[in-house]
């Protein structure tokens, strides 16, 4: 009685408080009296030592047998401690971690929501339910409350900071994700998001530095190398990139965004063959929508439509609603002069959304094609309308604008358009030749060879380019400046 007794008294929190864990641990000790009294209690039934023994024996079993369904999964086993124990927190808790990692977030609100009312000061259920909410003013209620109960939680710290970084209030985001590595510094997500922070501001050093210390401390993560791989690509710096990326791989083959952002450094280095396996690893692993579309994009950049086609298709296959695909086969189609395909599915998309501008510019281009110069004009002026993002996708539309302004000799107006270009993307060349074009009609030769000389800066051996520069300069009748490149210069 006294082993089965004492040893249970620390695990009840009268003498003091103990955790869930040391208190199951210490639970296996007084079933070691309760082993001895049903021991002592065989040894004294006499002729129903056998049949209580045999009746114990079943008894056990079927009750084991019972709780290995509990065990079956991490789903049964949650469900089945929240059936035995209805009003504790942390059945709750764990319960709710379960739903929102099954992409079930109603389901996970409700149980963080009643964790939260059982045991009010449960700093994780706060800091997890604010992930949950749309509401940021309740988001942040939570993570504050996180941060109340228990100041050192570094996950509600970085979770403030990504609230204030989407609210635009960049220096608090930085002092809450110092905060955060200061209470946990090898937080991979709070790494990332401040040396991002602190490159955006200038500070590289600083930023790098992070990453080197992350690395420091956990040399054998694939996710810190990748991070770190991702920083170094975004520098500019491509081969310190793909050292840290092989370095990832090398400790995780199978570590899908590794092989990604690989391949997309691949892709830069236009080594296209190369980043075609890696995708083609990466959905081995896990086929996602997102990589084939990738893979799909490298296709359909690279010529092979008819690849590009059917790996468009087998996504949409399986994510019959994914806009941007159906954008992309419509491109493929456009390319293979099956105009009407290319218009359905065109038009499929802007039933869904009105104001896609993808859409709106894939199909002006087709009216373009097609000879319907009006309908081509009213659907890029739609598009064009105040497209400041994506930076890229934008500078395309207001130069395609520019394009049918121009042939509607609107000159004006398509000067202000390729203007609108080259300011959002400086590296495009087709709008800068262009307004290289129209400065030199109007007489502008400064202008026009500042465009010129921006446009020959990204494409040297255009052959448009070039002639376009040679008349000018017999317009002006007068040798280059000297800061033109020599190839430009008379011979």
């Amino acid at each position: 009685m006294a082993l089965l007794v004492l040893p249970f008294l620390p695990a009840t929190n009268l003498l003091f408080t103990v955790g869930f864990v040391v208190a199951e641990r210490i639970l296996y000790i007084p079933s070691l009296g309760y082993a001895v009294l049903m021991g002592v209690a065989l040894s004294r039934a006499g002729r129903l030592r056998a049949p209580c023994l045999l009746l114990l024996l079943v008894a056990f079993s079927c009750r084991t047998l019972q709780r290995n369904r509990d065990w079956d999964s991490r789903e049964t086993l949650f469900m089945a401690g929240l059936k035995t124990l209805p009003h504790n927190a942390k059945m709750h808790y764990n319960f709710a971690n379960l739903q929102k990692d099954l992409g079930h977030p109603d389901l996970a609100k409700l149980h963080y929501t009643r964790a939260i009312r059982l045991w009010p000061g449960h700093s994780s259920a706060h800091n997890n339910l604010g992930t949950l909410l749309n509401d940021t003013s309740e988001a942040e209620n939570h993570f504050r409350m996180a941060l109340k109960a228990h100041p050192q939680h570094a996950h509600a710290y970085y979770n403030l900071a990504n609230l204030r970084q989407q609210q635009g209030r960049m220096g608090e985001a930085v002092a809450l994700l110092e905060e955060s590595l200061r209470y946990d510094a090898t937080n991979r997500d709070a790494v990332s998001a401040l040396a991002g922070l602190y490159s955006d501001a200038g500070r590289s050093t600083e930023a790098e530095n992070l990453h080197l210390a992350l690395l420091a401390a956990r040399p054998a993560d694939p996710v810190v190398h990748n991070n770190y791989a991702a920083f170094l690509q975004k520098s500019g710096r491509g081969e310190a990139a793909l050292r840290h990326y092989e370095a990832a791989l090398g400790l995780d083959p199978e570590h899908t965004v590794a092989l990604v952002n690989t391949a997309r450094l691949m892709r830069t280095l236009h080594n296209n063959n190369q980043a075609e396996m890696l995708y083609k690893r990466a959905l081995a692993v896990e086929w996602e929508a997102e990589i084939g579309e990738s893979l799909g994009k490298l296709y359909l950049n690279t010529g092979r439509l008819e690849e590009a086609e059917a790996t468009f298709t087998t996504v949409l296959t399986h994510h019959p609603h994914m806009l941007s695909s159906t954008v992309y086969l419509a491109r493929v189609k456009l390319q293979q002069r099956s105009y009407l395909e290319s218009e359905g599915l065109l038009r499929k998309v802007l039933d869904q959304s009105p104001g896609h501008q993808e859409a709106l510019f894939q199909l002006s281009l087709l009216y373009t094609h097609t000879n319907r110069t009006q309908d081509a004009l009213t659907l890029a002026q739609q598009a064009a309308h105040n497209c400041s993002r994506p930076p890229n996708l934008c500078a395309r539309l207001h130069a395609h604008y520019g394009d049918l302004l121009n042939e509607r000799h609107s000159v004006d107006e398509a000067a202000q358009s390729y203007q609108l270009a080259v300011e959002l993307e400086p590296t495009l060349t087709h709008p800068h030749i262009n307004l290289g074009a129209l400065y030199h009609a109007k007489g502008d030769y400064a202008r026009a060879w500042r465009h010129y000389l921006t446009a020959h800066g990204q494409e040297p051996s255009n052959t448009l380019l070039l002639e376009n520069m040679e008349k000018l300069r017999r317009a002006q009748d007068l040798h280059a400046p000297p800061n033109i490149p020599h190839c430009l210069n008379k011979s």
